[in-house]
């Protein structure tokens, strides 16, 4: 089967490494998701060993009775916050039928952006560029607060604390952005009648007819 460039298909997918941006562009603004968390993120990870000068336990992750501990209470606290505020950030959706969708097949939606743009107000870039920079920075200092003050870390246990954080980020988005992924494929087709099939195959052969003619 040969591709067709003037169809996109629906929904789009990533590469799988690259499904966690995806759905980082569903809860902020496309730049921001797209350049700058992923970039500032390549850049803390170049800046560790600057950050961290300790000789001590060189070559050895878990260099303290402590490290363990703190790594496994950091990749359940990045897991847990982050598929709330997913859940949080899940807009109200209505079926073709007008029912409500469900999200995970429970939640009812909130969405964080249409209730600070729709309902609130707010200018579109205090919800795409200044909320999401609050939580992000907002939860890793947290993350650092509670291991510095149950686990009186040293710089070397924050910073696995943080490098852990993100790892478990980055397979939550990927499983999340998986999950919405299969979702919208099988609400865009495997859940319709045959019938319904039969007519959106119909329309879209003939919208490639005419975009062929005209070619």
């Amino acid at each position: 089967m040969v591709a067709n460039s003037e169809r996109t298909p629906n929904p789009s997918k990533a590469p799988w490494y690259f499904l966690n941006l995806q759905e980082l562009l569903l809860h902020m603004d496309a730049s921001l998701a797209g350049v700058f968390v992923p970039g500032l993120a390549l850049v803390l990870l170049a800046a560790i060993p600057y950050i961290d000068k300790s000789p001590l336990g060189q070559g050895v992750y878990w260099y303290t009775p402590n490290s363990k501990t703190i790594a496994k209470f950091s990749a359940v606290f990045t897991t847990v916050a982050l598929l709330l505020l997913i859940l949080l950030d899940e807009p109200a959706r209505t079926a073709a039928d007008g029912s409500r969708r469900l999200a995970l097949g429970f939640w009812p939606g909130f969405g964080i952006q249409a209730t600070f743009t729709n309902q609130l107000n707010f200018p579109t870039w205090f919800a795409n560029f200044l909320v999401p920079i609050v939580v992000m920075v907002g939860l890793s200092a947290l993350l650092v607060f509670i291991v510095k003050r149950v686990w009186h870390a040293d710089t070397r246990e924050v910073m696995i604390a943080l490098f852990t954080g993100f790892v478990a980020s980055y397979v939550v988005l990927t499983i999340m952005a998986r999950h919405s992924a299969v979702t919208a494929w099988s609400s865009s087709g495997r859940g319709r009648s045959p019938s319904t099939r039969r007519a959106s195959r119909r329309v879209i052969r003939t919208a490639d007819c005419v975009s062929g003619q005209w070619q």
